[in-house]
């Protein structure tokens, strides 16, 4: 079998929650690495928390999956004294761990965030509060 790398793991990815469908404002994908890196460990979390990077670092993580994007807004620097989620990046990426995000993207796919919350309240009906933009739902 050959080795699996981020590559894989991002199309694995794609192909359940399509990173086309995030919203225009959003920083999804592979924020981090590169996309031929071998992949044998995998973290996956909400954030990136020091103490997420903490752990990814301990257990030598090779990618960081995350649904929040560490990297949103434009960052000024990149330091170890840099505000949270970005403080512990120069670390991550001189361990050669990359991350990928998912956030919008995974919100709306089919059977995504927005479908397991449906599921778990049961409205009377179900319908988008904002339609997807055609091209970038693929349509």
């Amino acid at each position: 079998m050959p080795p699996v790398t981020v590559r894989d793991v991002y199309d694995a990815l794609d192909r359940f929650a399509p990173f086309r469908l995030a919203a225009e404002w959003d920083n999804v994908g592979l924020l981090a690495g590169g996309p031929t890196a071998r992949v044998r460990r995998i973290l996956i979390a909400l954030d990136l928390t020091d103490a997420v990077a903490a752990e990814a670092l301990r257990t030598n993580s090779d990618l960081l999956v995350v649904y929040h994007p560490p990297i949103f807004k434009g960052i000024r620097s990149i330091t170890a004294r840099a505000e949270a989620p970005t403080s512990r990046l120069p670390e991550l990426l001189g361990a050669g761990t990359a991350i990928i995000a998912l956030h919008t993207a995974l919100d709306a796919a089919a059977g995504g965030t927005n479908d397991v919350l449906l599921d778990a309240v049961q409205p009377a009906e179900r319908f988008p509060l904002e339609p997807l933009v055609p091209e970038r739902a693929g349509y």
